[in-house]
This record gives structure tokens, sequence and C-alpha cells, in this order.
């Protein structure tokens, strides 16, 4: 990942980046919500940024098919 990249997103973004970086499996929407003490619009706004630079991916839960876990793109 290229520091440029990092140092030119929005705040929160960076925030839901590196809670995703420091997570051991992949987080969900409120997960994300509570280590970053964001409100869930902004993680969602956040979410998009990051998976239009292509630098996050999803996948839905395997217990709950209706909520999506994100992760790091590799």
């Amino acid at each position: 990942m290229s520091e440029e990249v990092l140092r030119e997103l929005p705040p929160t973004a960076l925030l839901v980046y590196r809670a995703l970086e420091d997570a051991d499996d992949p987080l969900t929407k409120v997960e994300i919500a509570d280590r970053t003490y964001r409100p869930e619009p902004s993680i969602d706004n956040a979410l998009s940024q990051l998976a239009y630079q292509d630098l996050i991916d999803s996948d839905y839960l395997m217990t709950d098919r209706r909520k999506k876990v994100y992760y790091l793109d590799s």
C-alpha cells in the first residue's frame, strides 16, 4: 500500500483503513463504528471511498447473510 494514497484519504476513511489493518478477522460495519467511534453513516461513506480506491473488499457474513464483513484487499 502506497503511503501517498493513504495520505490522500479523508480522516474517517483512514481511521477505517487502520481499524481493518489492525483487525485479525474481517469486521462488520457496526464493529468498525465501535472501533473508530464514528457514526455508521460516516462509516458507510468511508467504506465507499476505500472500495472506490480498491483498498478494501467485502463479503457476506456466513452466520447472517444480511450483513457484510469488510477486510483489506490484498
